[in-house]
């Protein structure tokens, strides 16, 4: 009878049902590792300038730039510059910021993984944190073009929300100096994007940037950059 089995294996066995009880449950929780890599690799499906109508607002420390994209228009005629600092730009700027995107395009198509997320992410690292407040934290190393060698000074995370498995939140960042190059060392390296879903797809809502260093042992250079993407509209198919 229960009454008079020894009351440590009594013990013993209720915390033994207790654990076990506990993983069936943990096993039957989503698998958020996974989930993140598929959804990652969905999001770099995602061709934004070619299927989306869009407004890029960019804010620096020293203006404002307003530009929009039409899919409709033949690649490096699709994004126009509308504004800068709330004026219409000048026959200058114009073709300035044509060299800008005709550049972007042509280091785009020489490195693609520059621009996929799944590419920054070394998924061997990629790992469950913790699920609070409605949304699964996973931890990861990053993997960036020209800091391959100092993967092990960048944090790289994520933030998924817990319910609906979308990505909300995607954040790098350095735990120690860098030195990309000789004579350059950048004390602060932050990167993040935030993302919203849009008829069906996961798009960037918000992109910003914050590096801070040397160069050439001397020159100092202090940089921050917030892109806001929003008015999203799909192009219709033909």
């Amino acid at each position: 009878m229960i009454q008079n089995r020894d009351p440590f294996l009594y013990t013993a066995f209720v915390a033994l049902t207790f654990l076990l009880s506990g993983h069936v449950q943990s096993s039957d929780s989503p698998d958020y590792v996974a989930l993140a890599k598929s959804r990652l690799v969905e999001m770099d499906e995602t061709d934004t300038g070619e299927n989306w109508f869009y407004t890029a607002t960019i804010k620096t420390s020293e203006e404002t730039l307003v530009s929009k994209n039409d899919p409709n228009k033949e690649e490096g005629a699709r994004r126009e510059l509308i504004s800068v600092n709330g004026e219409p730009p000048t026959p200058e700027r114009l073709k300035e910021f044509e060299k800008r995107e005709a550049k972007r395009l042509k280091d785009r198509k020489k490195d693609r993984s520059r621009s996929q997320f799944s590419e920054m992410v070394d998924f061997s690292t990629l790992k469950l944190v913790e699920v609070t407040n409605g949304q699964a934290v996973l931890s990861f190393t990053p993997v960036l073009d020209g800091l391959e060698k100092e993967s092990d000074k960048l944090d790289g995370s994520l933030r998924m929300n817990a319910e609906t498995y979308l990505i909300e939140e995607f954040s790098l960042a350095n735990t120690a100096k860098l030195s990309p190059a000789f004579s350059v060392s950048m004390k602060t390296f932050n990167m993040s994007f935030s993302f919203l879903p849009v008829d069906g797809d996961v798009l960037v809502s918000r992109m910003k940037t914050s590096i801070e260093g040397k160069a050439g042992f001397l020159k100092k250079f202090k940089e921050s950059t917030e892109i806001m993407f929003s008015d999203y509209r799909r192009k219709v198919a033909d």
